[in-house]
């Protein structure tokens, strides 16, 4: 009846709606013709456009409402007033939306017109208005010239006490000082003003008044006075702001709830949608607010669903109900509540529960399974209210027949060896009181029913609240009887162990001991027959036979291999025992100095040897050296005849040790003999094809496995070996 529409801007999507009111005020169809700012300032006559584009511009930048009078061309090209006003919506310091409204005031301001102009050389015109208005007529400087009875009455001064004053007077600090100036602007320039006014009477009392502020003009169009006319809405406002306020309250509880709303009237028109609705559902309030609940939302709810709500609405009976939605993927649980305007509706998103839920269920399942399953005596203990579930192991391990007995704290503690009950009391208590323990573990004796005593071990986890109090605890009981027999016997095994490696010790310090005794021992006599041979051998070789003189080189050579097993077997007792630090070291140093100190042997045999890159390792330098030049000496050594031994050595890193192989061209090994080679005094050669004692390559085996490396060969008769050996990493 008013011909007001609304209208808004979503600044975000850059989009302008217009109400039914606003498209039929601008003579455009609404479902033939799409708006946007720039069409809907150019329906204003050009003397306004500039004015309208500054006032929107200003309510986005800075947010600034607006309200005034302006003339539109139609789109059928009728020339009407209206007054708009314009509000902007700001989040997060930004303008999202400006909106308001636009009223048809064609009527009224050309009456207004047609007033100003009949009044214009009328003297008295005060008696020509209603005296229920409140009047009040000033000079061009403001100054109050006239005031009649219901001005006085309504702002509560006497004529004396207005008359000669400007309306400061009565001026609230409500408006600003831009509003007053605005006004001024229109009145001066010949227009008439008309808005909501909020005035301050003598007593300090408020009251509003819609305001119409006419200026009259002489014949060279300069102000000669102003009439204001007031009609008191006080009344009005005051139920307006009260409207608002309860509007605003229940909107901001509504936005405030965790749980999501919907309303819909009794056609299903959806007529408030919060902002929870639209994280859970996914749709937007502007795409749904006005519409047909189920034609806008015909996805994610099954029909049982509609046919409850339905049910709802013509029983006047609250619905409370949960369902899975296939198409949101999410479980909801719905209350609604019919009215006699439609239906409230609160959902809300049960997903994470449903699921916690359906978990613990399965959680149940698996603890009852696993109580069965197991051996242990499984049980729930609820601290609180102290209440006890025991598995099947109560049944089996401590003897308790679970039908006849009730569990109880009292029953567990009374089953425990009087030695070690105040103990185990102690520790679970506690430990309860401790909120930073979250597990608890104790050995002690348990009694069964039939009297026989069992170790067992208690392992219990809490399960505290927010304010980390215990009030459940989840745990289980293990027979250890065998492992405490296995563990008195492992003691005394233990300690045999000891004693016998106490003794092997003393025996192995003995023998070491004894070898070097012995070796230096053996080595004096064999030095005496040694001497004796070369002197026998320097007087009496000529006198003696061919076949004399062959004894007597028996005799030199049998005592100096007899020398050389000794001092082998002096290298092999030492072999193993380190008694130096691990050092870091480059390979192909050690190669290096090996060629040098063997570079007469090296010429004799005419032998070649390859290095590829060696690693820098770490190790113990004095047995590694023994070692690995002791291999490329028997690479060279074992050769076959007639040809040039060819010497290749190379390394492969691996992700926890080196492995260093000698590679040879010489006369092979059979692999029967591959294992049998590392063993001390086994030869497969005679001395005299090949000297040596068959120590060698055990004391390689025994340095080798004394930092925790393996040794082997790979080899074929007639096909050169290669020997290889690892060091860890």
């Amino acid at each position: 009846l008013a011909r007001i529409g609304s209208w808004e801007v979503d600044l975000v999507n850059n989009q302008l709606f217009w109400s039914d009111m606003v498209h039929e005020i601008h003579e455009t169809s609404a479902t033939n013709f799409t708006p946007n700012i720039d069409t809907a300032i150019n329906f204003y006559r050009k003397d306004f456009q500039d004015l309208i584009n500054c006032r929107v511009q200003d309510c986005i930048t800075n947010g600034k409402p607006y309200d005034f009078e302006a003339v539109l061309i139609t789109a059928k090209n009728n020339e009407i007033w209206i007054r708009t006003h314009g509000n902007a919506e700001i989040i997060n310091g930004k303008t999202v939306r400006i909106y308001g409204s636009i009223q048809d005031i064609n009527q009224q301001k050309l009456n207004e017109i047609a007033l100003q102009e009949s009044l214009k050389n009328i003297e008295d015109y005060k008696f020509a208005l209603d005296e229920s208005a409140s009047i009040t007529i000033t000079d061009p400087n403001g100054i109050i010239k006239y005031v009649n009875d219901s001005f006085c009455k309504l702002s509560k001064y006497s004529r004396e006490e207005l008359i000669g004053k400007t309306h400061n007077i009565i001026n609230s600090k409500y408006h600003s000082k831009a509003f007053f100036k605005e006004l001024w602007d229109s009145i001066t320039t010949g227009k008439v003003w008309r808005g909501e006014v909020k005035n301050k009477a003598k007593d300090g009392s408020f009251y509003w008044a819609l305001s119409t502020v006419i200026p009259f003009f002489d014949s060279n169009n300069k102000p000669t006075q102003f009439m204001a006319i007031r009609i008191d809405i006080t009344e009005k406002k005051l139920a307006d702001e009260k409207a608002i306020s309860i509007l605003n309250e229940k909107n901001k509880i509504l936005e405030s709830i965790g749980d999501a709303f919907l309303a819909v009237d009794k056609k299903w028109i959806v007529t408030y949608w919060n902002k929870e609705a639209e994280v859970i559902i996914g749709i937007k309030r502007e795409e749904i607010v006005g519409f047909n609940f189920w034609k806008i939302f015909n996805k994610g709810i099954n029909f049982n669903l509609y046919k409850k709500l339905k049910k709802t609405i013509e029983t006047k009976k609250n619905l409370n109900t949960e369902l899975y939605s296939n198409d949101l993927k999410k479980w909801l649980e719905i209350t609604a509540y019919p009215s006699n305007g439609g239906l409230s509706v609160y959902f809300k998103d049960i997903t994470l529960r449903k699921e916690a839920d359906l978990k613990l269920l399965e959680a149940n399942d698996r603890f009852e399974n696993v109580s069965v399953a197991t051996s242990d005596a499984i049980y729930e203990w609820g601290i609180i209210d102290d209440t006890h579930y025991w598995g099947a192991g109560f049944e089996t391990i401590l003897g308790y027949d679970l039908k006849t007995e009730k569990p109880s704290s009292k029953l567990w503690l009374n089953h425990i060896h009087p030695d070690d009950v105040e103990r185990v009391r102690k520790s679970v208590f506690e430990a309860i009181e401790n909120p930073n323990i979250m597990k608890w573990t104790e050995e002690y004796r348990f009694i069964k029913k039939n009297g026989e005593q069992l170790f067992v071990i208690d392992r219990g986890i809490f399960l505290r609240n927010n304010n980390l109090k215990a009030e459940k605890m989840f745990g289980s009981i293990s027979d250890l009887s065998k492992l405490k027999n296995q563990e008195i016997e492992l003691i005394a095994l233990n300690n045999s162990l000891q004693k016998y490696t106490k003794e092997l010790e003393t025996t192995n310090n003995q023998l070491e001991q004894f070898a070097f005794i012995a070796s230096h021992d053996l080595q004096e006599p064999l030095r005496m027959i040694t001497s004796f041979m070369e002197l026998l051998k320097r007087k009496y070789e000529v006198l003696l036979d061919e076949k004399g003189n062959q004894y007597i080189n028996f005799a030199t050579d049998g005592a100096k291999r007899m020398k050389k097993i000794i001092l082998d077997l002096l290298d092999f007792s030492r072999a193993g025992k380190i008694n130096e630090n691990r050092e870091t070291f480059a390979v192909n140093d050690i190669i290096e100095e090996y060629k040098f100190l063997r570079n007469q042997l090296i010429v004799e045999k005419n032998a070649e040897i390859i290095v590829t890159k060696m690693p820098v390792i770490q190790c113990y330098k004095s047995p590694f050296i023994q070692t690995l030049h002791g291999l490329i000496d028997n690479a060279i050594k074992y050769s076959l005849k007639n040809i040039s031994p060819k010497v290749h050595i190379f390394a492969e890193e691996n992700d926890d040790h080196f492995k260093i192989s000698i590679q040879d061209n010489g006369i092979g090994i059979e692999p029967k003999y591959h294992e049998k080679i590392f063993v001390i005094f086994q030869r497969l050669h005679n001395k005299e094809t090949y000297e040596g004692t068959g120590i060698g390559l055990a004391i390689a085996k025994k340095q080798v496995e004394s930092w925790g490396g393996e040794i082997g060969v790979i080899s074929d008769i007639g096909k050169g070996a290669t020997f290889y050996f690892t060091i860890p990493k």
